[in-house]
């Protein structure tokens, strides 16, 4: 309402003047101002007491009884400028080459307002994303970290493909363990998992003195029986 009647009586320029010397103040709209208040200097004294006129509070009689005490908030198009000439800093300090803590302390906003500020000008290329020795190096464990359990989980693969088929052919569990480059406890559960699955039978395995008779054979020696 005193927006709008001041707009209707000094215009635009009128809201002008009065956001910039009152914005982000409570001020007292009189009955009826002198020539030396900040109504008549602002708007004039014409206007200012035209103002007053349409914002005074008028009694049961009819009469002025008193004047309006109203708060100025800032303009719209005034928030905006701010908040450009804010984003202003943060990119020219960014372009600068500022990291984003500290223009953080530069500019005195958020870390997240400039953290978005930052990750916008990577967007558009206007900064090139430098990372620090320490972030290269997590970087690339965690890259390094990846492969090597993808490489593990192909050479696990390729062991226990190998272990079956020395078990298929009848090698003992010590020289499995020596050709393959694995673990006895290794051999043994997939010893027993042949078992299970009816591959490998324990009467098709030689004794252990046939055993011992084709170890000076140029074949590969018969399986021993474990303990």
């Amino acid at each position: 309402m005193v927006m709008r009647t001041i707009r209707d009586v000094a215009g635009e320029a009128g809201l002008k003047a009065l956001d910039a010397e009152k914005a982000g103040t409570e001020v007292w709209i009189p009955v009826d101002p002198s020539p030396d208040h900040w109504m008549s200097k602002v708007f004039g004294h014409s206007e200012a007491q035209e103002i007053c006129r349409r914002l005074t509070v008028i009694d049961a009689d009819g009469k002025p009884s008193c004047g309006l005490k109203c708060y100025v908030g800032f303009r719209r198009s005034r928030e905006d400028e701010f908040r450009e000439n804010v984003n202003r800093e943060i990119r020219d300090a960014l372009l600068s080459g500022l990291s984003v803590r500290e223009t953080t302390k530069l500019v005195r906003v958020s870390e997240r307002q400039v953290s978005r500020q930052f990750a916008a000008l990577i967007t558009e290329g206007s900064i090139v994303k430098t990372l620090t020795p320490d972030q290269s190096r997590r970087t690339n464990a965690t890259t390094y970290s990846s492969a090597s359990k993808y490489a593990r989980k192909r050479n696990w693969q390729y062991k226990t493909a190998e272990v079956d088929a020395l078990l298929l052919e009848r090698w003992s569990n010590k020289q499995i363990a020596a050709k393959a480059q694995v673990g006895l406890p290794f051999v043994r559960t997939r010893r027993k998992v042949l078992f299970a699955s009816g591959q490998i039978k324990p009467s098709a395995f030689p004794s252990l003195a046939q055993v011992g008779q084709q170890q000076g054979a140029a074949q590969p020696p018969a399986d021993e029986v474990d303990p």
